[in-house]
């Protein structure tokens, strides 16, 4: 899969879409292919909007001809044109809009996040330090305070940094333990240590990748993370 490719939904009983029958009737197999490679081609335009005039292009890329790619356009309700002369899919804003709404929250999350952290390494600069000659009591005291010998409750892991790079990622992660934590799956240290070294290794490092694997864990309440199918 691409690096820069981007997600939609496609639903297993598309096919049973009433329009989409007609479609297919009419153009058999072919149409279907064909619609589904012009919300391919809509989910890669900034605003999900393709020109009408540049139709031939596409029949090009898609090896058909241009009056089958304007009939599927045109005839059978499943898209609209603007005043533009722009064509888009109602029903592809319609699925991604749950998408689009939880990569928003998920990215304010992370710069409330990063904050957060910014404001705590502030005041732990601000702090006085312990004295080198301070007595093992004394810093064990401290400790204790600080709840760093206490063990660690589900909830503990969602106030944790584990991607300093990516504030996006790092709340997505969080987003996906959270789910653990509901469907009552382990939550350990080591578990946690085995989740992200299993995602760097399927993601081989990419931010993109990482974001995409994590959700897909979260669509399917899965335990683990899993390499993306090639679709």
């Amino acid at each position: 899969m691409k690096k820069d490719a981007y997600y939609f939904p496609h639903f297993s009983n598309a096919r049973h879409d009433r329009k989409l029958k007609r479609v297919i009737k009419e153009f058999g197999i072919e149409g279907y292919g064909i619609y589904f490679m012009l919300l391919e081609v809509l989910r890669d335009q900034p605003e999900m909007k393709y020109p009408l005039s540049d139709i031939d292009l596409l029949a090009d890329e898609f090896r058909t001809s241009e009056p089958k790619v304007k009939t599927i356009i045109a005839n059978y309700g499943l898209f609209e044109v603007d005043k533009l002369s722009m064509f888009f899919s109602p029903k592809l804003e319609e699925y991604l809009e749950p998408y689009f709404k939880m990569k928003k929250q998920r990215i304010e999350a992370g710069k409330a996040s990063g904050e957060k952290r910014k404001q705590k390494s502030l005041k732990q600069k601000n702090e006085r330090p312990l004295n080198d000659r301070s007595s093992t009591d004394e810093q064990s005291k401290v400790k204790e305070s600080k709840g760093e010998d206490k063990p660690k409750k589900p909830k503990d892991y969602l106030n944790q940094t584990y991607f300093e790079k990516s504030e996006e990622l790092n709340s997505a992660f969080i987003d996906y333990l959270d789910l653990r934590i509901k469907n009552k799956y382990t939550m350990t240290d080591r578990a946690v240590n085995a989740l992200i070294t299993k995602l760097r290794k399927l993601s081989n490092g990419n931010i993109g990748t990482a974001l995409k694997i994590i959700d897909e864990a979260i669509i399917g309440k899965w335990k683990s993370f899993y390499e993306l199918k090639d679709k």
